[in-house]
């Protein structure tokens, strides 16, 4: 997904992902911390083993717990992305600092879709991110006239 993200509409460095981007030594609750802050819009991946994982997010100490802990507290635009047919968790099922993320819009990453879900959840990226809003792009114009085209000698019979 990160490739596809940064082929399609953003620069790498405006991607951060927890499994590469801590480089060995660095304080892994620091770097999610910052890494949090410095960021305008989270997307909290759930595919259908979250439910399974809920007994290890309740665990203070869990890292996923702490980046979406983190975001809440700070206000961050969380966008729960749900793949195939996983669902939000009920709010009770979550710790206490967690349960606001239900109240969150998700959006679908499904394998069968994958590219138009994936192309739909670039504008709400954008919309996020701060600065001017990027150009729209503007249409093709229309093929010169078959008449203009003859009298230039490019026509197609």
């Amino acid at each position: 997904m990160r490739s596809l993200l940064t082929e399609r509409a953003f620069a790498p460095q405006q991607i951060f992902l927890d499994v590469d981007g801590i480089e060995p030594g660095e304080d892994f609750v620091d770097k999610l911390e910052a890494q949090v802050e410095a960021c305008d819009v989270m997307l909290c991946v759930i595919g259908q083993g979250w439910l399974k994982a809920l007994d290890r997010l309740a665990q203070p100490t869990d890292y996923v717990r702490i980046e979406i802990a983190s975001a809440l507290a700070k206000g961050k635009k969380i966008v729960p992305l749900l793949l195939d047919a996983a669902q939000l968790p009920p709010a009770d099922a979550l710790p206490a600092e967690l349960r606001r993320l239900t109240r969150r819009q998700a959006a679908w990453l499904r394998h069968d879709h994958f590219k138009s879900d994936l192309q739909a959840l670039v504008p709400i990226l954008e919309k996020a991110l701060p600065g001017p809003p990027r150009p729209t792009p503007q249409p093709v114009p229309p093929p010169a006239s078959p008449r203009g085209a003859a009298e230039t000698g490019h026509g197609v019979s």
